[in-house]
């Protein structure tokens, strides 16, 4: 997406959080936080917890066998580095993709076997995703009034998510990169990266499918982690509603969680879904009638946990490649090899 249209998505989104934000008393807001006190030192530990599941999913997506000498602290090191780029540039999640393929690279993982990889890893992940909202829509039906507008939407979404689950499979099984290419064909899109590297991502589906035909399993396997990681940043809004003094119940929690993951993701253009994540914090506080002092704190809190997670996964690419620049400069020879691989 071209840079005017992000800035379009950021600016939307902080401008929709101002207005939630305008008649809150800040000295309101400020008490919420200050409450935490050293408290707020146990914020991280939940999504902590989801890295090492996410981590653990995604070197699932290589298969029984993993990769040989990559051991998981790697895995886990390197998929940090890759989320802290999504956190802050708005690269729709594909950034984060090319940087973990580049890392592995730098340790002797074939680009084309990486990349393959990631995209049984997304796919899983996407495929949890799905059941996650799905259960998070049927989980807050109770808290809504009967007939209301938000009823009906969670009805629909919860609908919509099943509907999606079948497409996903169905994806699956024709090739993600095939059906893209297709449809682009038939609506008259040209898109250069596609038709370049048409055999090439055909190549991709083909590993992808071959993954799921002979390891149905691990397929299985891999996608449960990456449900136990969503349903695990479930714990974060659960401990911070209870440390600021408005208590959720699991089920509740679990139903805010599920559609700030759907907010993440019509942000995933913005800049770290900046403005986009916090006013679908906002709107979901304000329709499960929670107090709105306590959304923006709460969102305010959830993106100073991911700015400490970001900069510390930055650190960390700086210690492998010492500066941001070196690192896009090896990531172009990267792709280049990858080109060049015999197929």
């Amino acid at each position: 997406m071209k840079l005017p249209w992000r800035a379009i998505f950021l600016l939307l989104g902080l401008a929709v959080f101002g207005w939630f934000s305008y008649h809150i008393d800040p000295s309101e807001i400020w008490a919420n936080i200050r409450q935490l006190g050293w408290r707020g030192l146990l914020v991280p530990i939940p999504f902590f917890i989801v890295y090492v599941i996410d981590a653990y999913g995604w070197k699932l997506s290589f298969g029984r066998t993993g990769l040989p000498g990559i051991r998981y602290l790697t895995y886990l090191r390197i998929r940090w580095c890759g989320e802290s780029l999504n956190y802050i540039l708005p690269t729709a999640y594909v950034g984060g993709e090319a940087v973990k393929v580049y890392l592995l690279h730098k340790r002797g993982v074939s680009p084309t076997v990486s990349a393959s990889a990631s995209v049984v890893s997304k796919s899983c992940q996407t495929l949890a995703m799905v059941i996650f909202i799905a259960g998070g829509a049927v989980a807050g039906l109770p808290y809504l009034p009967d007939g209301s507008a938000a009823k009906q939407g969670m009805v629909t979404v919860a609908a919509l998510a099943f509907v999606a689950i079948g497409a996903l499979f169905w994806l699956q099984r024709r090739g993600i990169f095939r059906t893209v290419l297709v449809l682009t064909r038939l609506l008259h899109f040209k898109i250069a990266a596609l038709e370049k590297q048409e055999e090439r991502f055909s190549q991709m589906d083909d590993r992808v499918r071959r993954f799921y035909r002979e390891e149905p399993g691990q397929a299985c396997r891999c996608t449960l982690v990456f449900l136990m990681g969503w349903l695990g940043d479930t714990m974060e809004i659960f401990l911070v509603s209870h440390l600021l003094g408005f208590p959720l119940d699991w089920q509740q929690a679990y139903a805010l969680e599920a559609f700030i993951a759907v907010s993440k993701a019509v942000g995933m253009f913005s800049p770290g879904s900046i403005g986009v994540q916090e006013s679908g914090v906002m709107f979901l506080f304000h329709i499960f009638g929670l107090p709105a002092a306590a959304g923006v704190s709460y969102a305010l809190i959830r993106r100073g946990r991911e700015l400490v997670f970001g900069l510390t996964g930055w650190g960390l690419i700086v210690a492998e490649e010492h500066s941001i620049s070196e690192l896009h400069q090896h990531m172009k020879e990267a792709s280049d090899v990858r080109n060049s691989e015999p197929e």
